[in-house]
């Protein structure tokens, strides 16, 4: 697939993933280790708990066994991750009320959160925010946030 995706001989791929695994040895562990909790229980979990059955990951048809694998990777991640912004998001959101900063929570974009704040309220909402989102889950490697502000998101990122 990587091949097809980028435009690369098949051979080519497949030594650019070699490498890429030789490199980074524990994300093969991690890998196989989703593979095979899923291929015993029939599903997957997110670092909350939050399972995602997968009753075609033994199945004989190759197609559906591949498609439930893929999930079974994905779905720790991207679930996990979905899983924390939520939670910031909440506890975010309650921070700001507590303190009545005039600064509202106005889009999410994948692990991001854009405000609308008062500039009188900026510095106490970015020291919550920041906080709060960095605080959201206990995980086993920290949890950093960058904030940028600006009179509109391209601002923000620059």
């Amino acid at each position: 697939r990587l091949a097809k995706t980028i435009g690369i001989k098949q051979a080519e791929a497949k030594e650019f993933i070699e490498q890429y695994f030789n490199r980074f040895p524990k994300i093969r562990g991690m890998i196989d280790h989703f593979i095979a909790f899923a291929t015993q229980h029939e599903y997957c979990e997110t670092v909350l708990g939050r399972r995602r059955l997968l009753e075609n990951i033994n199945s004989s048809n190759q197609r559906l066994s591949s498609t439930a694998r893929n999930i079974a990777i994905n779905t720790p991640i991207q679930g996990s991750a979905a899983d924390l912004i939520k939670i910031a998001m909440i506890k975010t959101h309650k921070h700001l009320q507590a303190l009545k900063l005039r600064c509202n929570m106005i889009l999410q974009i994948h692990d991001e959160l854009v405000f609308e704040c008062h500039k009188d309220d900026i510095k106490t909402a970015e020291i919550t925010i920041k906080e709060q989102m960095e605080n959201a889950l206990t995980l086993d490697v920290p949890l950093i946030v960058e904030i940028g502000h600006g009179n509109n998101w391209l601002e923000a990122h620059s």
